[in-house]
């Protein structure tokens, strides 16, 4: 999913280019390292590009990456082999689609690198860096109050704690979000395990979705919409490019290595709850949308947002196949209920 609105200019200049997709898509990538024998090497220093790995002729594409025979990219990237799916549309199975995608490009990069270790006699291993889950921002929706950079801060405030239970491990260092021109994207660590990958993805679908119909991406919306928040929280700067995410030092204890289910976190209303706790607040907030939204709002400002994106009045009464609420329903159960006081 990588933005070739720069590489169109500089070759077709005058002409106009349709940069996103018509309709909602999402796209998940993932980064890894290389280890030959044992130590961590540059691709580039290896392979130069990924020409030199895949042996079968690759058709080129924007930048330096290149187009896999199993449908998706390829590239190397400041020292680390990412591989990219095909961008798939936002309907229901879509997660599925794109995390079996993203599996068959690792499944087949992975023989490539075999076959290649075998002819040199050494050992290749691939050591996982990071996955990013990458999501369209329609263009309808834009406007100067409504636009990548306001809903990815945003974004930051409400998924880092079911990210953290759902991809993370003792080992991992952040959850971020990074606003792209055309769409936003949620950085982790990788997650070895195609199961809770897919939990990740569709749960932070079902998010993304939700927070774009809001009528507005500022902060007041997260008491608004009952979502906890953490004190104390301190977003950092993202490792590349714009962004924000959650180190092991942004909640004043480690995240990461804490137990999920102890009540170590203290919220801005008092509560100490536990990080499972505050994942199921969020998921179950999320999944009750609209219903959840105060009266006074029901029914106004239809026209800030079009027809399509508009929000069904019930979610239990709304057709599946239409709207993707129930899954957003069902994702909920995956963590218990818990008491809005202990």
């Amino acid at each position: 999913m990588k933005n070739s609105e720069g590489e169109l200019g500089r070759r077709f200049r005058g002409k106009e280019f349709r940069t996103s997709p018509p309709r909602a898509v999402i796209g998940l990538e993932a980064e890894f390292n290389l280890l030959i024998d044992g130590k961590r090497r540059r691709p580039e220093k290896i392979f130069g590009d990924p020409r030199r790995l895949v042996r079968r002729r690759m058709i080129p594409r924007t930048g330096k990456s290149f187009q896999l025979p199993a449908g998706g990219a390829i590239y190397f990237d400041t020292g680390v082999i990412e591989v990219a799916t095909p961008i798939v549309e936002l309907e229901r199975g879509c997660c599925c689609r794109a995390t079996r995608l993203l599996w068959e490009q690792i499944g087949y990069l992975r023989a490539e690198l075999d076959h290649w270790s075998k002819r040199r006699g050494c050992q290749c291993r691939l050591q996982g860096f990071s996955t990013h889950y990458n999501f369209s921002f329609p263009a309808a929706r834009k406007s100067k109050s409504r636009n990548p950079t306001k809903v990815a801060y945003l974004l930051a405030h409400i998924l880092p704690a079911p990210v953290l239970l759902l991809a993370a491990n003792r080992q991992s260092s952040a959850v971020g979000v990074r606003p792209r021109q055309t769409r936003l994207e949620i950085t982790a660590d990788f997650t070895p395990d195609p199961a809770l990958m897919l939990a990740t993805c569709a749960f932070v679908a079902g998010v993304v979705e939700t927070v774009l119909r809001w009528e507005e991406f500022g902060l007041r919306q997260l008491s608004r919409h009952g979502m906890p928040r953490l004190t104390p929280f301190r977003l950092r700067k993202h490792s590349s490019r714009r962004g924000w995410r959650i180190l092991r030092d942004s909640l004043g204890v480690n995240p990461f290595a804490a137990d999920v289910n102890a009540p170590l976190w203290k919220l801005r209303d008092g509560r100490m709850l536990s990080l499972r706790a505050i994942a199921a607040e969020i998921a179950v907030e999320i999944a009750r949308w609209p219903d959840a939204q105060p009266p006074r709002n029901r029914g106004r400002n239809r026209d800030a947002i079009s027809p399509a994106n508009s929000a069904p009045e019930r979610c239990d009464n709304t057709p599946a196949h239409r709207r993707g609420f129930r899954w957003r329903c069902a994702l909920a159960s995956r963590f218990p209920e818990t008491p809005r006081s202990l």
